[in-house]
């Protein structure tokens, strides 16, 4: 309830909040080559009236000048940006000279210099062109606040795995290397400390100056809460074996510590009217300025070629934040560090928002940690925001114990006391996977940690679990694969891998041999259809699973499948709706059977056909080669009325197309046909056809409110230009054109699915048939009737027959043509076999 109510005040001054220590950002940083202006106003004229009132104010400048993180550059570019950043200092310094200023810090791999700042440094930094953000150097604190249940840490140890060989470093308020859970762990330390007055070579560090390196200097403070520091690094590298009375350890026991100090030591000064450890505070009490910190982080990029350094844990923070803060002065140093592979673990403070995080944790290159309980639920006092969900990390946080200085252990709370356990992890977890990138690791972390939902933000976070980290591994293969072809595209089946990798699948791929194509689908289904597949090739295919970490290893291929028509069962039932027969007539025949259907991919069929029709042809005897009397297939020609006829049922079959990919069009709305019902004949019938082209082409103009067909200008027979046979013309281009602009807006409808127009084919090798009957009878797969092997050449057949407007299967079965295809028969005088057969 206490971290609820202190939600809801943050999120109702969520706008106006001003943190009393937060960065005064003055603009983005200008692109790498490009001169800044004067910096802009904003929260300087705040720092002018300070300094006014008191003198002096502290304050980080970050220059003008380009920069990249060090570790994306060679040794070259490394030495020529620092190079330009000190002459960038030099420059500053001339232009300030005068203006009552003194420099505190410059710092060596970042653009930045801290400032005792006067009134006049002020305003010139304001009209300067080499500054591109000026900042207050204000104040952070200690992340303290309460502890809980076991990151895995014990299981990591079991495994071989506790940090050794890794360092961690812990820039704090020092820490006691003489303490048995720290025995031999502090490797290296340092001291960044200007005190309290900030100013000339006079500091805390042990030295009595503000910096200091060596042995015993990142030894704690003496102020209150300086065994914070102590506490921060038994929690992410103490190791308890053999120590009476100690933990087991910290998270990354076998790893070593860097020390080092950013705390200094202030007090209350009521004459001053000044109360940086608060009115009601200890006093004195541990503070760090920015820039100290800023130093420290640098100090720990310069030794990394001295230690193998996982981690910087900074249990320490300032101001609240409701969005990324990479204005911040910390981001060029974060970015410095995460480009050699050195994470920044940052607390993400205790004042019980989720709606924002303390500053740095806010830099979008650190990595942010929140608190939770024993019940893992999120911690009262820590703070969330929905913006980081996928960055933030939750760690226990309340009632932990680790070692103070003086040799005793103490418990404690707060985002300071989680950080240290992902610090911790980071070494394990690098341990183990030593070249692994930071994003490698942290997505380990993100992807095998519990989710914990904060109730304040509705966001969901990653609790870590070092373990599952270390074991997640890529998903095994798929197992099962199958394949089931269709027209141009198959569908593949498999079943899941035995083995996720620790962590929730989240892909499948499969990829079709030969040609690549290559298809993703989601983690929860175990099949998918490849498409773009050659009809006639042999494929076979593979699937691969996907987690967080990557794709896993291949299955074994599917048995081949060849891509084509679908095959038909010729035996089956008839379909009241099919028409079947095939093309060929044999000398004295009177009669021909034509019909046939198409089977989509998906099991549709489409039926095309006429109804059975008589022909007198006379006598079609002649000598060989020769036409000897009307052409026997001439038949196919209609004319007149029954012309018309198959015109009438090609659009009848067209609107049954229509009607089934478009379940529910708008003319649907007006009940059945009425000529369905044989109430309209003759006239009224044409009548009523005429009415519902109109209303379809309505309807087309609704949907399609500029089509190609509108760019001729009104219809023509509007004016009565038309008589009725230039009509029925006119009626007919008007249809042509009407189908053309079907294909053009539905690329692929179902009877276009089987490829191209075939050329013309000519048989060769035919040899007569045996038998002769009825064509309507003989089943599609064989050869039409025709004479004995000794009919004389003059009831031969004709040698070529010219077939016009209509839809084939051609004899191999794998193409559907549409339009003129011509057809060669036999020169010897034999009857051929006929070139195309028309099946189911």
């Amino acid at each position: 309830m206490r971290r609820l109510a202190t939600s809801l005040v943050v999120a109702a001054l969520a706008g106006a909040l001003v943190p009393l220590h937060a960065a005064a950002a003055l603009g983005p940083r200008p692109a790498a080559g490009v001169a800044a202006g004067p910096a802009p106003a904003g929260d300087l004229d705040a720092l002018e009236a300070r300094a006014r009132a008191e003198g002096t104010v502290p304050v980080i400048v970050e220059l003008a000048t380009p920069f990249t993180p060090e570790g994306d550059l060679g040794p070259v570019g490394r030495a020529v940006q620092r190079h330009v950043i000190d002459a960038g200092q030099e420059a500053l310094a001339d232009a300030l000279a005068g203006r009552g200023g003194t420099t505190r810090r410059e710092h060596v791999t970042v653009p930045l210099v801290a400032l005792d700042a006067t009134a006049e440094t002020i305003e010139a930094l304001r009209e300067s062109p080499l500054v591109a953000r000026v900042s207050e150097d204000g104040l952070v604190e200690t992340a303290l606040a309460q502890s809980g249940p076991t990151v895995e840490a014990d299981l990591a140890w079991a495994a071989g795995y506790d940090g050794s060989g890794r360092a961690v470093a812990v820039l704090d308020t020092g820490v006691d290397a003489t303490h048995p859970f720290l025995a031999g762990k502090i490797v290296d330390e340092a001291c960044f400390a200007l005190g309290q007055d900030g100013s000339g070579p006079v500091g805390d560090c042990p030295n009595g100056l503000a910096t200091d390196t060596g042995s015993g200097s990142g030894s704690p403070c003496a102020a209150n809460g300086c065994d914070h520091g102590t506490h921060v690094a038994g929690i992410a590298a103490g190791d308890g074996t053999g120590v009476a009375g100690a933990p087991p350890g910290g998270v990354a026991r076998g790893a070593s510590v860097l020390s080092v100090r950013v705390f200094s030591e202030f007090e209350n000064e009521p004459l001053l009217n000044s109360y940086p450890c608060g009115f009601t505070g200890p006093s004195p009490c541990a503070k760090a300025y920015r820039d100290d910190v800023i130093a420290g982080l640098e100090h720990v990029y310069g030794r990394r070629g001295s230690f193998s350094i996982a981690a910087v844990n900074l249990s320490l923070g300032s101001g609240l934040h409701v969005a990324a803060c990479d204005g911040s002065a910390y981001k060029p140093i974060i970015d410095n560090l995460r480009s050699v592979g050195i994470v920044t673990v940052v607390a993400s403070g205790n004042d019980g928002s989720g709606f924002g995080v303390s500053e740095p944790a806010c830099v979008s290159s650190a990595v942010p940690v929140g608190s939770t309980s024993a019940s893992d639920s999120v911690s009262w006092f820590t703070n969330t925001a929905a913006f980081l969900v996928g960055r933030l990390l939750l760690a226990p946080g309340q009632d932990v114990t680790s070692s103070v200085p003086g040799g005793g252990y103490d418990a404690s709370d707060g985002t300071s006391m989680a950080a240290p356990h992902v610090t911790g992890s980071l070494a394990v977890l690098r341990q183990r996977y030593a070249g692994a990138p930071v994003d490698e690791l942290l997505t380990r972390l993100h992807a095998t940690g519990l989710g914990v939902t904060d109730p304040i933000n509705g966001a969901t976070f990653s609790r870590v679990r070092v373990k599952a980290a270390l074991d997640a591994a890529v998903p095994g293969p798929p197992t099962g694969v199958s394949a089931s072809a269709g027209d141009g595209q198959a569908t593949v089946s498999w079943t899941a891998p035995s083995s996720d990798g620790g962590t929730p699948i989240t892909r499948y791929a499969v990829t079709a041999s030969p040609g690549g194509n290559r298809v993703e689908t989601g983690g929860g289904t175990t099949t998918a259809v490849v498409t773009g597949l050659a009809n006639g090739t042999a494929y076979t295919f593979t699937v691969t699973a996907g987690n967080a970490l990557g794709e896993g290893p291949a299955s074994a291929p599917s048995s081949p499948v060849t891509p084509g028509v679908p095959a038909h069962d010729h035996d089956a039932a008839p379909d009241p709706h099919d028409v079947r027969g095939q093309v060929g007539i044999s000398p004295g025949t009177q009669e021909a059977h034509l019909g046939y259907r198409i089977a989509t991919a998906d099991g549709r069929l489409y039926s095309y056909g006429l109804p059975r029709r008589r022909e007198h042809h006379g006598d079609v005897a002649g000598p060989a080669g020769g036409r000897g009397g009307r052409d026997p297939l001439g038949w196919w020609r209609l004319a007149g009325g029954r012309r018309r006829r198959h015109l009438l049922l090609r659009r009848r079959h067209l609107l049954r197309l229509h009607r089934r990919h478009h379940p529910q069009p708008a003319h649907r709305r007006h009940g059945p046909h009425p000529h369905r019902q044989g109430l309209l004949a003759g006239g009224r019938r044409r009548r009523h056809l005429l009415l519902r082209r109109r209303h379809l082409l309505r309807l087309h103009r609704r949907h399609h409110p500029q089509p190609a067909h509108r760019r001729h200008g009104p219809h023509p027979h509007r004016q009565g230009l038309l008589a009725r046979g230039r009509r029925r013309r006119h009626l007919l281009l008007r249809r042509r054109h009407l189908l053309r602009l079907h294909r053009r807006h539905h690329p692929q409808p179902a009877h276009r699915r089987h490829g191209p127009h075939p050329p013309p084919a000519r048989a060769t090798g035919w040899s007569p048939p045996t038998a002769a009957s009825s064509p309507s009878a003989t089943p599609a797969s064989s050869a039409p009737p025709a004479p004995s092997p000794s009919t004389s050449p003059s009831s031969a057949w004709p040698r070529r027959a010219r077939v016009r407007g209509y839809r084939f299967v051609a004899a191999d079965g794998g193409v559907f043509c549409f339009g003129d295809a011509t057809f060669l028969g036999s020169a010897s005088g034999q009857s051929p076999v006929p070139v195309v057969a028309l099946t189911r």
